[in-house]
């Protein structure tokens, strides 16, 4: 179906926060829509809407928005798509993204019931997202990792970031690494009674995802498409 690009700013990180006329509004965080435009092929991850207005839309990551493609344009798109987080847990779920399962996550740590323990979003190399100091201190994390989310810090929540390419009070390394780490380090009796919510690229928790199952309460993923040339 063809929609209008009515929504593009470039945001922190070189992110890009894209928004489409015409998409539905009722997703749920996890789902996304493909999006082709002048023989390229993208696919976004949906965080907000709003129906009056009539737009939903989401982040794309660097590297990710087609070329060419401005305010005004004109796109094809696919049906909504994916699966669903849940946003409501019996105990504070651990949240965690990679690429652009950050934005999901990102917008799930804020409407989780109860809030997250931890955030622990990894990218190649920024997040789109303003990081500061982060005033919790938590046992399981390395202590070179202190950068935390200044949105989510405001709101009480703890995050730690992994990065590639490194950056100051971030953990250099793959996300997934971060969160080995982080759950080698807990007691199990507190692993055992955790939640865990997950975006990322498709099949980066595959041979992980049987040993996850038995370390934590339950796992719950959401896999983003790999993008097309």
């Amino acid at each position: 179906m063809q929609r209008r690009v009515t929504g593009l700013d470039r945001v922190a990180g070189g992110w890009w926060w894209l928004r489409l006329a015409g998409l539905p509004t009722d997703f749920d965080l996890g789902q996304y829509v493909r999006l082709d435009f002048d023989e390229q092929t993208c696919f976004l991850p949906l965080t907000h809407a709003s129906a009056r207005e009539g737009w939903a839309g989401g982040l794309l990551p660097p590297g990710g928005l087609p070329a060419g493609l401005t305010l005004g344009a004109t796109v094809t798109t696919g049906p909504l798509t994916g699966d669903a987080l849940p946003q409501h847990y019996p105990s504070a779920p651990l949240l965690f993204a990679e690429g652009a399962g950050i934005g999901p996550v990102l917008a799930l740590a804020e409407r989780t019931d109860p809030p997250p323990v931890l955030v622990i979003l990894g990218a190649w190399r920024d997040v789109p997202a303003r990081l500061c100091p982060s005033h919790f201190l938590l046992p399981g994390l390395p202590p070179e990792a202190i950068a935390g989310v200044k949105s989510l810090e405001d709101a009480s929540i703890p995050a730690r970031v992994a990065s590639m390419a490194g950056g100051p009070g971030c953990f250099e390394g793959e996300g997934l690494t971060l969160l080995r780490h982080y759950l080698a380090e807990l007691p199990a009796v507190h692993r055992q009674a955790m939640p865990l919510a997950a975006c990322l690229p498709e099949g980066r928790l595959e041979p992980w995802l049987d040993e996850l199952e038995g370390l934590l309460a339950s796992v719950h993923l959401a896999e983003m498409p790999a993008p097309h040339p």
